[in-house]
């Protein structure tokens, strides 16, 4: 069940990966470029959603759309690897 759950991370990280490189590649822009178009909606989607809102200005001026998908990858491997660690503590 361990392997399984990290190849679907890998997958699914790849498979995003994947569909966001050919939407930047046809778009003709740079992934940040992009971003930065979307960011009025993000805006706005932040004053309609608060907690939402709360966590994007907290973290916003953090946000590097070129690197965010290996920081989000690393991430979720390193929850996954927490999570594990702790249940095979716990084992008897």
């Amino acid at each position: 069940h361990a392997s399984s759950l990290l190849i679907s991370h890998a997958i699914g990280t790849a498979t995003s990966i994947a569909a966001a490189t050919n939407i930047v590649r046809d778009s003709g822009q740079s992934l940040t470029e992009m971003f930065e178009e979307i960011r009025p909606r993000v805006d706005q989607l932040a004053e309609e959603h608060p907690s939402y809102g709360k966590w994007w200005h907290e973290t916003q001026s953090q946000v590097d759309p070129e690197r965010m998908f290996d920081e989000g990858f690393r991430f979720g491997l390193e929850r996954i690897l927490d999570g594990l660690d702790l249940w095979l503590k716990k084992r008897s």
